[in-house]
């Protein structure tokens, strides 16, 4: 198994889909996580690691897993699987993560000489061909008749990647066998499954243009009562108590290009009059990410990317609960709209808007939009829709896709 071999690219984009522990829910929630399985570099949709509930020690196979019976092509949205190993584990659910690994597909000389193997020095093979290729989908459903659909991100909705199956034994190469894994851990408590983010490599697909964000329903008709033992100018956003008033003003300075990576603390916004601070936040002790005590401040996820970094900066903030908010108006932002951050030293980067989207909660509208990416990006998100008191959330978030403008551009 040789984890991190990803390849297979798409307009320059490496498109492993590997899945995010991130959630992030703006002005009703604390940011909600599930606990990172992966390097910080993988990219990640939202699904369900196993959802066995509490186990404190994990011993044995704690993964189940399927053999794969045929190949299946880069857009499959089914795979032929055979019986689960071991087979008292538990089976694949729908919205179950899964990992689809090529465990076997090398070529080797079979001379019998020096050159067996790599066909020269008796070491190694010839090719490893797709040999370690991986990726991570959602089940969209329960194994039925050996098949399992799945949802990824790669064209259609499926598969990014081939994998090969042969049982075959030749003089050059012996079996070609990928598997299915159905990934498991402890969960995490009652979590929501929301729309999630990137640690450190996040980006829309090629694919997805500007799409008009839903319509926004009222705030005054959908958003739930206030608390009444809150001080009065404050709103109760998650355990989190936020102050309503804007802070002071930033202070006038001077702008320069900045060289390399910066870590944020302001955030402009010419086109929608956003001028206001970037305050570092973090994961809680339950996981959560942390949201920003003010509704006037933006919340750079710090262990995102930094702006100018390879993979994805996530700024978030909030609409507010029946109240304006910074990101209130975050929806008017168009393609080719300029987004300017800044660090203390006035160094300056400039993101121009790719894309507009409101989404929904749905596992394969996020596999669809989020992946891991080549490209320095920066996205802002907020909360959008309507709000539901037996989910403590509103129904979509609005997400601005935006990349790095080269310098003097």
């Amino acid at each position: 198994m040789m984890p991190g071999r990803v390849q297979n690219t798409t307009a320059g984009r490496v498109r492993a889909s590997v899945v995010v522990g991130v959630a992030v829910v703006l002005a009703v929630t604390a940011f909600a996580v599930q606990a990172p399985e992966l390097a910080s570099a993988a990219g990640r949709g939202c699904v369900i690691p196993g959802s066995d509930g509490p186990n404190a020690a994990l011993t044995g196979i704690v993964n189940s897993y399927y053999p794969a019976t045929a190949g299946a092509a880069a857009g499959s949205t089914a795979i032929s699987v055979g019986a689960r190993i071991p087979g008292a584990s538990p089976p694949i659910a729908s919205g179950d993560l899964l990992l689809v690994i090529q465990m076997q597909d090398a070529d080797i000389s079979g001379t019998n000489a020096v050159t067996y193997g790599d066909g020269a020095t008796g070491r190694g093979s010839t090719g490893i061909s797709s040999t370690g290729l991986y990726e991570y989908v959602a089940a969209r459903n329960a194994v039925v008749a050996g098949t399992v659909n799945i949802a990824g991100t790669g064209g259609g909705g499926g598969l990014v990647n081939g994998y090969h199956f042969s049982t075959a034994v030749t003089a050059t190469h012996g079996f070609r066998t990928f598997q299915v894994q159905r990934r498991r851990r402890p969960a995490f408590g009652a979590l929501p499954v929301l729309l999630c983010l990137v640690v450190s490599a996040l980006a829309i697909s090629p694919s997805v243009e500007s799409v008009a964000p839903a319509p926004i329903t009222s705030m005054s008709a959908s958003a739930p009562a206030i608390a009444a033992d809150i001080p009065a100018g404050t709103e109760l956003i998650g355990t989190t108590i936020v102050t309503e008033s804007k802070p002071a003003p930033p202070v006038e300075e001077s702008f320069h290009i900045a060289v390399g990576p910066i870590t944020p603390s302001r955030l402009r916004i010419e086109s929608i009059a956003v001028d206001a601070p970037i305050a570092g936040v973090g994961l809680g002790r339950d996981g959560s990410m942390s949201v920003p005590d003010n509704l006037w401040v933006s919340g750079w996820l710090s262990s995102s990317s930094r702006p100018g970094q390879t993979g994805t900066a996530v700024i978030a903030g909030h609409r507010g609960i029946g109240t304006p908010a910074l990101f209130s108006h975050l929806e008017n932002l168009r393609p080719g709209d300029r987004i300017h951050v800044s660090d203390a030293s006035g160094g300056e980067l400039v993101y121009e808007v790719t894309g507009v989207a409101s989404l929904d909660l749905s596992v394969a509208s996020q596999l669809q939009v989020f992946g891991p990416t080549a490209q320095m990006e920066l996205v802002l998100i907020t909360c959008i829709g309507r709000y539901s008191p037996s989910t403590s959330t509103y129904d979509h978030r609005l997400v601005v896709f935006s990349r790095l403008v080269p310098p003097n551009s």
